[in-house]
């Protein structure tokens, strides 16, 4: 699980083959990915928070039936808010002072 937001890279590496290409062959990689997206607006039903996160079992998104709950998370603490904003900042400061 990926959680990601505007600016977030992901950078992946692997071996490729060892075996040459005919001449003027190119090799082509794809990478098939699930993804859901959420935006951060206020006005939208759990706009608050990245959470909860959608599953493939989930018909609907945010779940509205008994069968499509989403399982249960913790509620945040003020401390986990508090902790999160640190990390920001602290990050923030990181970069500007580079």
């Amino acid at each position: 699980l990926v959680v990601m937001q505007p600016g977030d890279e992901i950078v992946m590496s692997f071996q490729a083959p060892a075996n040459d290409l005919p001449s003027g062959w190119t090799r082509d990689f794809i990478l098939h990915n699930v993804g859901y997206d959420k935006d951060f607006d206020l006005n939208t039903v759990y706009g608050q928070s990245s959470e909860p996160f959608p599953t493939r079992a989930t018909a609907t998104y945010p779940a509205i039936r008994a069968n499509d709950d989403l399982p249960d998370t913790p509620e945040p603490t003020p401390q986990s808010r508090s902790q999160r904003q640190r990390i920001f900042w602290t990050s923030i400061r990181d970069l500007i002072s580079e």
